[in-house]
């Protein structure tokens, strides 16, 4: 039980250093500056990004709006395959061979300091993480995610927050309220407590009875370190570190072997490929949907995916559980940031298009009709519509991006605050504390080396069949003694 403990507990203690510990580096060439605003450039602009997610392609009509402003600077988008991995290497590489094969490239939010330090990325001028009044001012964390000092020095900015991302619990309020039940849960002993009680009495002639009671992400993935980090951030004590504090481990750990009926799905002590096969978001929404589980943790472009589907209006979100109900579960921050490639050759119209896609009028557009977490607190309160915005000059001055064209596809997030009767939050609401209380996952150029290592003892622990009530007596002092070797080895590069 110790041995296991340590390694569970060792590889996800770098979650709790954050920039602290994670983030020394001597790797990479100094990165090019951007030249003078101005420069001849001409020629399409390559965008490389992963699929659109966003229901009714809102990504894709900012491109097209872009696309006939500017036709002698076209935006070829180069979609990449869904695995974030795949993703990373591939563009990663592609700054590395020193051809200028992108222009701009959609970083995941953890990606920005292992690509900085590499030398992938032009530094920015401070000046676009500017709040004002056309701007609005940039949620804390999504600002931080852009930001990173090479070799130890002076923080410098290297994107710009494209859209932000945060973990909600979905729920069937129908499946809840046929059987009494009108509150959300707050805990994992709420939500079993709700399945109990549904299964008890549920008819196995006409309804169909949930096999769990929730659904996550689980698959041998970045999925998997996101719900290590938050089982972390949403134990008793509320701090993203397991030094303090191991409950939250146990706690998933548990759910996942020990419950019965079992609380996560699939159900306990499947083999290792059937967590693979059927642990990511995806999986996650078609049980939701086909009414396996009565509970999900996802993203929120998953409301949208619900909501224009089978569900709409049959479920709800609220803040992820936590482990005693003192306070709300805390979430993973998620998101992508547009940054300019080191190589590309046209910096200047790269630099307008990012304006472009980061403006106020494109990042209401994304959330209210693509469902993507906006990075703005303005965004969440303002509600006056949406209006796809005239592209600027290729100069990148945002004068004339205003008047655009009015957006009537239907909302992606309702505006209304009550569902069917359920008690519930607005959604927005729900959102925005969620991303203002996310916590970060390691900052550091080492993080696929991280990440690897968390996943590899998180899939061994929900594998193991045997109980984790609890961390063995000083586990957690002998980790803390060993985890500075094992930062140096991944510097080293072993």
């Amino acid at each position: 039980m110790a041995r296991r403990w340590n390694a569970w507990s060792a590889a996800v203690l770098c979650v709790s250093l954050g920039a602290t510990g994670c983030t020394a580096s001597t790797r990479g060439p100094a990165t090019p500056t951007v030249p003078a605003n101005g420069a001849e450039e001409s020629g399409p602009i390559t965008l490389v990004t992963a699929r659109d997610l966003s229901q009714g392609g809102v990504r894709q009509k900012l491109i097209d709006q872009w696309n006939t402003a500017h036709p002698d600077h076209k935006v070829n988008v180069v979609e990449l395959p869904s695995n974030a991995d795949l993703q990373r290497s591939q563009m990663l590489a592609a700054e590395q061979s020193g051809e200028p094969s992108y222009d701009v490239l959609n970083l995941d939010v953890t990606w920005t300091a292992e690509f900085a330090t590499d030398g992938a990325l032009r530094p920015l001028d401070p000046a676009v993480l500017r709040e004002d009044s056309e701007n609005g001012a940039l949620l804390p964390g999504v600002k931080q995610t852009v930001q990173y000092g090479l070799r130890g020095g002076q923080s410098q900015v290297w994107a710009v927050p494209f859209n932000s991302d945060a973990g909600l619990l979905y729920y069937r309020a129908d499946v809840l309220q046929k059987f009494g039940i009108t509150q959300p849960p707050r805990t994992w002993q709420e939500m079993q407590t709700d399945f109990q009680k549904v299964v008890k009495k549920a008819d196995p002639k006409s309804d169909h009875i949930p096999s769990a009671a929730y659904t996550t992400q689980l698959g041998d993935y970045e999925g998997l370190t996101v719900n290590t980090v938050e089982a972390v951030a949403s134990s008793d004590s509320g701090h993203a570190d397991v030094s303090r504090d191991a409950s939250g481990l146990a706690a998933l750990v548990s759910h996942f072997n020990d419950d019965t009926p079992p609380t996560i799905l699939p159900a306990a002590h499947p083999p290792q490929s059937d967590i693979t096969d059927h642990g990511d978001e995806d999986a996650s929404v078609q049980a939701f949907i086909r009414g396996d589980v009565l509970f999900m943790r996802n993203w929120p472009y998953a409301y949208n995916v619900l909501a224009a589907g089978k569900l709409e209006g049959s479920f709800g979100v609220t803040a992820l559980p936590s482990l005693d109900g003192a306070g709300p579960g805390r979430s993973v921050l998620g998101g992508q940031n547009l940054a300019i490639a080191a190589h590309s050759t046209k910096p200047n119209l790269a630099r307008s298009l990012i304006e472009f896609l980061t403006s106020r009028s494109s990042e209401n557009c994304l959330l209210e009709y693509g469902g993507f977490a906006a990075t703005r607190t303005d965004a969440y309160s303002d509600r006056s519509g949406c209006v796809l915005p005239s592209p600027p000059p290729v100069t990148g001055n945002s004068e004339n991006a205003n008047a655009g064209t009015l957006y009537s596809d239907s909302l992606a997030w309702p505006k209304n605050t009550l569902l069917g009767g359920f008690n519930q939050d607005s959604p927005l609401t729900v959102l925005e504390t969620a991303l203002r209380t996310a916590v970060a996952r390691p900052v550091t150029p080492y993080y696929a080396r991280v990440t690897q290592v968390i996943q590899k003892a998180a899939a061994q622990a929900l594998d193991d069949q045997a109980s984790m009530q609890g961390p063995a007596p000083g586990a957690v002092q002998a980790i803390a003694s060993a985890l500075p070797a094992q930062i140096r080895a991944a510097e080293a590069g072993r």
